[in-house]
């Protein structure tokens, strides 16, 4: 395998691992002691509010394709990294519990979108290293 590719693979490599690792840090677990916490929902309604959640999560995942195709692959997967970050700091400054969920479920329309678009560069990238790769 060639320099170049080794370093490209460690760079992707890391840059996905620094996003799976900051995104882990953030879980439904989390969010729901903290709706708790901070206004009193019951367990039921956070079970509700997680189904919405991730029904909204899947539904983002299908999308992502579509939009990519009109902006590209690196554009979607950076501007939904900014804006699901930012929804999630607004989050806690809503003040109510309907504000705060719909910075929730804001956040979660375009959290998950690169996961789809990542694998998919990394195949690209593969396919297209491919003969270097092979014949080194």
């Amino acid at each position: 395998m060639n320099r170049s590719a080794v370093v490209d693979i460690r760079n992707l490599s890391v840059l996905f691992s620094m996003d799976a690792f900051g995104g882990g840090l953030v879980t439904q677990s989390l969010l729901s002691y903290w709706f708790y916490v901070r206004y009193g929902v019951s367990l039921r309604e956070l079970g509700i509010v997680f189904m919405v959640v991730n029904v909204i999560t899947a539904l983002s995942l299908m999308v992502a394709p579509l939009i990519a195709e009109r902006i590209g692959n690196l554009r979607i997967m950076v501007y939904t990294h900014i804006l699901s970050n930012l929804f999630l700091i607004l989050i806690p400054f809503a003040g109510t519990f309907p504000g705060s969920l719909a910075f929730l479920l804001l956040r979660q329309s375009v959290s998950q979108m690169d996961v789809p678009l990542d694998r998919h560069l990394w195949r690209k990238y593969l396919v297209m290293r491919r003969g270097s790769l092979l014949t080194q």
